[in-house]
């Protein structure tokens, strides 16, 4: 007889079969971490940029603001952070001196300042950006919350710079018609959350 030999057909058993799930879980499980930790590095990442952004564009309006300024007071009456503004502008709206006994210079007229606040912008403390403004020279009285500043314009009063968690200007080292402008944007990633400060030197171009 010239037949092949029959091959018995062999199974796999329980432990082999309990070891390959076992390879193959460990597998997952490892794929899956990775595939988390990308995810909330992707996230923290998007986050991160969506606030750099904000203080940037926080910077850019501040120091737009502050440029044409005469001086600074870190400490003005009741009000923190507050710029002076030249009182005379030209038919441009470019401001220009005026004319103080024999000297030509600019003349203080209305007032901005900068500050944290919740979305009603009268609390003391909160998250955004705020700015308020004072036509009179000097005084308390008279700050308006400048809303068109800092919401967006149409309903639901949204905020154009929220997520700041801090606000500071200081001369001290400075010339005197430079301010150092500290942004501090908040980066919140589940239950951590992370700072990063944006800071920029802004000269008052109107210092006497």
């Amino acid at each position: 007889m010239n037949g092949k030999p029959n091959r018995v057909a062999r199974g796999v058993t329980l432990i082999e079969l309990m070891v390959a799930m076992s390879i193959t879980g460990s597998v997952l499980i490892a794929v899956s971490g990775i595939f988390v930790g990308i995810q909330k590095q992707w996230a923290y990442s998007a986050s991160r940029g969506r606030a750099v952004e904000t203080a940037q564009l926080a910077l850019d309006q501040i120091g737009n603001d502050v440029r044409g300024g005469i001086s600074f007071q870190a400490v003005d009456g009741t009000k923190t952070n507050t710029f002076s503004l030249p009182n005379s502008t030209d038919s441009s709206g470019s401001y220009v001196p005026a004319r103080v006994g024999t000297l030509l210079q600019y003349v203080s007229g209305s007032r901005i300042r900068y500050y944290l606040s919740d979305a009603t912008g009268a609390a003391g403390t909160g998250t955004i950006l705020w700015r308020q403004t004072n036509s009179s020279p000097t005084g308390d009285p008279g700050w308006t919350a400048d809303t068109s500043w800092s919401l967006t314009a149409g309903t639901g009063s949204k905020s154009k710079y929220n997520n700041i968690s801090a606000l500071t200007f200081s001369t001290s080292g400075m010339p005197a018609n430079v301010v150092l402008i500290t942004v501090t944007a908040q980066v919140t990633e589940g239950t951590q959350v992370f700072t990063l400060a944006l800071q920029r030197s802004v000269v008052l171009s109107n210092h006497n």
